[in-house]
């Protein structure tokens, strides 16, 4: 299971700096310190948002976002097949102008 939190190593990891440099940008307000957790733990969307790191959707919004896009692809087929029934009928209305 992926952490919800960071601790200062993982934070120096991800940024590639030294811990030291950790503990300045949350002395700098910078990085806010997770509250209520044992030790210094930090949010990881709030890192990952200062890194460039941002999740575009959540689970909840991918979801909605495929079902939408499934809804969307049955509509296009139905709108094809609606313009081929019509191409259709076209053909065959110029084919008996042609007749005549």
């Amino acid at each position: 299971m992926e952490p919800i939190v960071y601790t200062i190593k993982d934070v120096a990891e991800l940024l590639q700096c030294s811990e030291s440099s950790v503990n300045n940008l949350r002395e700098r307000g910078i990085l806010r310190e997770a509250k209520g957790l044992p030790g210094v733990r930090f949010n990881k969307k709030e890192v990952e948002a200062l890194v460039g790191i941002v999740d575009e959707y959540s689970p909840l919004q991918y979801r909605k976002l495929e079902k939408e896009r499934n809804n969307l692809l049955k509509e296009n087929e139905k709108l094809k097949n609606t313009i081929r029934k019509i191409t259709s009928e076209l053909l065959v209305i110029a084919g008996e102008e042609l007749k005549l």
